[in-house]
């Protein structure tokens, strides 16, 4: 149908790979180059305009950590991943063996990026319960993604090619409550996106500004 095909006119021009069967690598390095874990991503297409990615994460020695998955749309002429994805794995990492729920927001990546855009906020949510006999402790984590600009355009190489991209970079506030006492930290991070592929490189930065880590795209088919 002709709606379909304008769906799927659109989504081509997504920045995420919108296509049913794609694998991508990427591996993580802290802020002095060592590996510290890759995720495979494995893309099943529910429609035109879903996806379900997914994800398998492997430690430094390329041992399973954890699986799951996560979805993508692609409508009114934008991606909007879930915001499960873009929670930091160190976040998570301590939290393994106790009840988490997540919800949030969709994160936004308009097809058509310019420098200088501003994209839209998000809001998430993760609440851990850890069930301590009687005592059912909750820590709830707020994360706010915000400042969220397109600010320059260019070509990055990486193990898996040679792409265009948009830089796109962001503030993340994270406010975590505990026992009535409440903590917030702000950092920021930057991804370099491709259409049709998604990131291909994102940078994690401190407190003031210096690299704390980075992804890269290390193979993509």
């Amino acid at each position: 149908s002709a709606c379909s095909i304008m769906v799927q006119a659109q989504c081509e021009n997504a920045y995420f790979p919108m296509k049913d069967g794609v694998t991508f690598e990427q591996t993580s390095y802290n802020a002095k180059d060592k590996k510290e874990g890759k995720v495979i991503s494995t893309i099943s297409a529910t429609t035109n305009t879903q996806l379900v990615v997914q994800n398998k994460i492997y430690d430094k020695k390329d041992e399973l950590i954890t699986e799951g998955d996560y979805e993508v749309f692609c409508e009114d002429g934008k991606v909007k991943m879930d915001f499960e994805q873009f929670i930091p794995d160190e976040l998570l990492s301590s939290y393994q063996n106790m009840e988490v729920n997540i919800e949030g927001d969709f994160l936004e990546f308009p097809n058509n990026l310019s420098v200088g855009q501003n994209l839209p906020d998000a809001n998430g949510t993760i609440t851990i319960v850890m069930a301590e006999g009687a005592m059912n402790m909750k820590t709830t984590i707020t994360l706010t993604f915000t400042n969220r600009k397109v600010e320059l355009q260019e070509s990055i190489t990486t193990p898996a090619g040679t792409f265009e991209t948009f830089k796109v970079s962001q503030t993340t506030i994270s406010a975590m409550e505990i026992m009535g006492m409440s903590r917030e930290t702000t950092f920021s991070s930057a991804s370099w996106i491709a259409e049709g592929v998604g990131a291909v490189r994102s940078e994690n930065y401190d407190k003031k500004g210096k690299l704390a880590g980075y992804q890269v795209l290390t193979s993509f088919e």
